[in-house]
């Protein structure tokens, strides 16, 4: 049994998101007219945060298969109000919650509840009796410090990213927090499925970077379910996107330099790939800077086990692979590799947009008869002769990530182009380069702070950040 927090029912006008400064907004005037969470059920929540068994916002097929033997229960929110009984409700003129086969029965908290029915039994000798404790990674809220109208570092079609703090026992680090805008406090009916699925992205996102732990992908600390916004808490990499850094200052980057580029993208995809994991959005603006100079793949908002099929409407037509157009398509390796094609035309294009002069309803037949971008000259010999082999038409033709980073490494190494003097990437504030590549110690970095807020520096991440989450080797 898996009792369930369902705080109330309402009906209300639909909305629809606005966006103004690339920032999601609601009309005020519609916000009004839409009820909130009440402030008991508000209440409730930050009391069970502290609870292991109360799971937050998590999605319903997520929590029940941990579930495995008669009396296993545990707690979670939900706002999607589509099934038409759930196990808790609450009382809202009362203040009081019972289950819904017992109306009668009411309780002052939610642990009150649970603590009843282990003593006394719910039908026929049946008993709540082992307590499903939350995974790991579930951050409380309370320990997660931001402002969503001044903290915003960018905003994409389905999500916003801030800067925030993570509180920790001795101070605090900084990270990036991430959230949907397709979930809001605003209780819309209209909106249940949209924000249900939502939700599910939001966890598989989380759940695909928690296996990862490697230099050149940024690492994922936790997530906050307890109450909405529900966030994926994850590092913060002071330097932006690479995107951003090109455009900045492409004309003083040297070809040494977006080689170092193309070799920390491409050591992070072999890392993948390696893990039975494809990205499916390569792109400049899906890498990041860290503090310590890496580039970072980022962004697995779309990043699923090898094999998934090709569904959304809200794809990045210009940087797919021609098979993927394709009836039934499967993104795949092979897939990714001809993205990282596109990533290696945009660094050095100077972050030029593929196929720049061409309109969006023809880039779907160009790249499905096979045309990619023209390879920059720049390149040089070496890269252009990679290019051709990641831009093969057939998938089965192209050459694999791993074989891609490896001759990519061997040529850095024989020409001497690992080295940090005078990257446009040191003159970024607070960021410094000094190591050539990923090493099998590596721990994220982060930028510390003490008791009263003041930064200490960047460093190897505390352990209690780490012990949120079990990364795969």
């Amino acid at each position: 049994m898996a009792p369930q927090s369902e705080p109330f029912s309402s009906k209300g006008v639909r909305t629809e998101d606005r966006t103004e400064n690339n920032k999601t907004a609601v009309d005020e005037n519609e916000q009004k007219q839409l009820p909130k969470v009440p402030e008991f059920v508000l209440t409730e929540i930050r009391t069970l945060e502290g609870v292991s068994y109360y799971h937050g916002m998590v999605a319903r097929d997520v929590v029940e298969s941990k579930l495995a033997r008669c009396g296993d229960y545990l707690v979670r929110a939900t706002d999607h109000r589509i099934a038409a009984f759930e196990f808790i409700l609450g009382d809202i003129e009362a203040k009081r919650w019972h289950l819904g086969i017992f109306p009668t029965n009411k309780f002052p908290s939610v642990i009150d509840l649970v603590n009843f029915f282990k003593a006394n039994p719910i039908g026929v000798d049946f008993y709540l009796k082992r307590a499903i404790s939350k995974a790991k990674h579930l951050i409380s809220h309370d320990r997660i410090k931001y402002n969503p109208k001044t903290d915003l570092l960018g905003s994409g079609n389905f999500s916003d990213v801030f800067i925030g703090q993570m509180e920790l026992e001795n101070g605090s680090v900084k990270v990036a927090l991430k959230n949907s805008k397709k979930l809001n406090d605003l209780l819309d009916p209209e909106k249940n499925k949209e924000a249900s699925k939502a939700k599910k992205e939001m966890i598989q996102e989380a759940e695909v970077m928690s296996q990862l732990r490697h230099a050149n992908i940024t690492a994922l600390f936790g997530m906050s379910t307890d109450r909405l916004p529900i966030l994926i808490v994850i590092e913060f990499c002071i330097g932006g996107t690479l995107l951003g850094h090109i455009k900045k200052h492409g004309a003083n980057i040297s070809h040494q330099e977006r080689m170092i580029y193309i070799h920390d993208t491409s050591a992070g995809l072999k890392y993948i790939h390696s893990m039975s994991i494809t990205h499916r959005d390569i792109a400049a603006r899906n890498c990041l800077i860290s503090v310590n100079g890496f580039v970072k793949l980022s962004d697995f908002g779309m990043g699923l086990k090898i094999g998934q099929s090709v569904s959304s409407t809200n794809l990045p037509y210009r940087w797919m692979a021609p098979e993927l157009f394709q009836a039934r398509a499967k993104f795949s390796k092979a897939s990714d590799v001809w993205a990282l094609g596109i990533l290696i035309y945009e660094i050095f294009s100077n972050a030029t947009r593929p196929f720049f002069d061409v309109e969006d309803d023809e880039v779907r037949a160009l790249v499905k008869s096979g045309k990619h971008p023209p390879i920059p000259p720049s390149v040089g010999q070496f890269m252009t002769q990679i290019m051709e082999q990641v831009f093969k038409l057939s998938a089965t033709d192209r050459i694999t990530g791993e074989l891609f980073h490896n001759k990519v490494h061997a040529h850095c190494v024989e020409n001497n182009l690992l080295k940090f003097q005078d990257l446009t990437l040191n003159k970024i504030e607070g960021v410094h380069r000094e190591r050539s590549e990923h090493w099998d110690e590596y721990v994220p970095q982060v930028i510390t702070l003490d008791k009263n807020g003041n930064e200490k520096g960047w460093g190897n991440a505390p352990e209690e950040m780490l012990a949120n989450v079990v990364w795969r080797k």
